[in-house]
């Protein structure tokens, strides 16, 4: 903001209260920041309900993984069933959309 030197000149007393115009733009700001914590709730809110929704359809998906892709991905990898079936479970709670892609490649 620049000085007006214009409005230097003027006395005090006709340049209007500061402490006035300080106020308002600070309750201008609260507001705006209100509104912007609103919409990034609402936000949050929608990933949320969406890793929900992605969690529930790997959960699914894991439990009908057949014992054939858990032993074919069990050699590949050096490892046992159980242990894959772990993983996927976990990816599955974690990463749903990856553990999603784990087992469409798979397929």
């Amino acid at each position: 903001m620049s000085l007006d030197h214009g409005v230097l000149n003027v006395p005090l007393r006709k340049r209007g209260c500061i402490d006035s115009q300080l106020d308002a733009y600070k309750a201008q700001q609260a507001k705006l920041g209100a509104v912007a914590r609103k919409a990034r709730s609402a936000e949050i809110k929608a990933r949320r309900a969406e890793l929900a929704a992605l969690r529930i359809k790997a959960k699914a998906a894991v439990a009908s993984v057949g014992r054939d892709f858990l032993v074919r991905a069990a050699e590949r990898n050096g490892t046992t069933p159980a242990r894959i079936k772990a993983i996927l479970k976990e990816e599955a709670n974690l990463r749903p959309a990856i553990a999603l892609r784990m087992l469409e490649a798979a397929e």
